[in-house]
């Protein structure tokens, strides 16, 4: 997210070091490894395997029971709200490492080495290098949500309210969530190794998903006037070839490295990226009436300058884009995901709330005009301001602003992964709502 929302801008101040992120700055060769990031593959195929091996019983009682290996979690109605169990540890908040669960090394990893930033691999003073404070180490309990978020059939999130099971598609949405946010990627600042990393993550995830090139290929790239950078454009059909597109947009750069610091922007916006690809998955398999376009903007911290990029060298005539679905910033949501830009097109509102009247979110409309909450007008505050200064309506979600914002510590182990997942399962069916509800709709 830009320093632009009014009430979003911040000093940055010091913060005091805990013991762990000593410990890892003290031991650069081990944490920069990339074991961290191999153990968000061993998770992710763990789910896999998950996914077959699950074992449900008493269902007389309202409660259904998920064996995972040795981690346990009770459904909805359990006490505790739905949360993990972990069986084999005694210690909630214990870290994973290489070796330290039997149940994580049995499971077979990929090949993830062009994301990989391995001690040794770049001369010293380059930025893999440095003696990074953090990597990133899987909590057990994010390990085994991210274990168990493919088994469950259907679970409350913090609110009480229920969701269906879900889709296939967000199987990855966690491990995709770990990668971007990861040390390796140096904060995905435009130019910088790390953001040439994340781009061929990101080509990669579209190609694998089914979503095709505008082209010659997915990357569009454009000048900031200081450095190089690029798009990651993609589209996948829709069912009816007449339909105009629908744009949903999420910029994949973040601050970089600062004072020997990576910014990982877990929530500032790996989030929404994660999410983008999780729904360019789903669609591709289940596709919506209009054709989708995915565009993954970078630049967007320096001035919206990708999103400037695809108004002004757009891969369709502007005349056929519909609507901007914009995500940034979707995970941190604490109960509360805001759905912005009604106020500029008003028969938005009914259609984001009646989508939203069962959803395990809740959704509150504004931020977008003259009577905004807290003075705070979000209309030009992300990427979804090109479109609308090209007279091109939008639906930006996003959050509140919380203490991590542009700050060192918004990493992926903050991430509370049942409000993510209700985050973007909600954010998906608004975008199937708006869909439906666009032949109707006057722009």
């Amino acid at each position: 997210m830009v320093l632009l929302r009014g009430l979003r801008s911040r000093p940055d101040q010091p913060r005091e070091e805990t013991q762990d992120q000593r410990d890892r700055r003290d031991q650069p060769e081990e944490w920069l490894s990339g074991d961290g990031l191999d153990d968000a593959v061993r998770v992710e195929r763990h789910a896999s395997r998950a996914r077959v091996e699950k074992h449900r019983y008493n269902q007389e009682g309202g409660s259904e029971r998920h064996t995972v290996q040795g981690m346990e979690h009770n459904g909805a109605n359990a006490p505790g709200g739905g949360r993990f169990r972990h069986g084999m540890r005694t210690e909630a908040d214990r870290r994973l490492h290489p070796g330290s669960d039997p149940t994580i090394l049995e499971c077979p990893t990929g090949s993830i080495e062009p994301y990989r930033t391995a001690a040794g691999a770049a001369p010293c003073g380059a930025p893999s290098c440095l003696p990074l404070k953090r990597m990133h180490v899987i909590k057990t309990s994010m390990a085994v949500a991210l274990a168990c978020a493919a088994v469950l059939p259907a679970h409350a999130t913090a609110q009480g309210a229920e969701v269906p099971p879900y889709p296939q598609s967000f199987d990855r949405l966690l491990r995709d969530l770990s990668v971007l946010a990861h040390d390796s990627m140096e904060g995905r600042a435009p130019g910088t190794p790390g953001s040439a990393r994340a781009r061929a993550f990101l080509i990669e995830s579209l190609e694998a998903a089914g979503a095709r090139p505008f082209g010659a290929g997915y990357e569009h790239s454009f000048n900031t006037g200081t450095t190089a950078a690029a798009n990651i454009i993609a589209v996948v059909p829709g069912r009816d070839a007449q339909r105009p597109y629908i744009v949903l947009t999420a910029h994949f750069d973040h601050l970089g490295i600062r004072g020997g610091e990576v910014f990982n922007g877990a929530d500032d916006n790996a989030s929404g990226v994660a999410a983008a690809l999780a729904i360019t998955r789903e669609v591709a398999s289940n596709p919506l009436e209009s054709p989708l376009v995915i565009a993954l903007v970078d630049a967007e911290e320096s001035g919206l300058r990708g999103a400037r990029a695809f108004i002004a060298g757009p891969p369709i005539p502007l005349e056929q884009i519909t609507l901007n679905v914009n995500l940034d910033m979707v995970s941190r949501t604490a109960g509360l995901l805001w759905a912005v830009g009604a106020h500029h097109m008003s028969a938005l509102r009914p259609v984001i709330a009646q989508a939203t009247v069962n959803a395990p979110v809740t959704v509150r409309q504004g931020h977008d005009g003259p009577g905004a909450a807290g003075g705070a007008d979000w209309t030009n505050s992300s990427d979804h301001a090109p479109f609308h200064q090209a007279g091109i309506p939008f639906v930006y979600f996003g959050v509140e602003d919380h203490p991590d914002y542009h700050q060192s510590t918004d990493d992926f182990e903050n991430v509370d992964p049942d409000e993510y997942l209700a985050s973007v399962w909600t954010i998906l069916t608004v975008l199937r709502a708006l869909d439906e509800a666009l032949p109707s709709l006057e722009r």
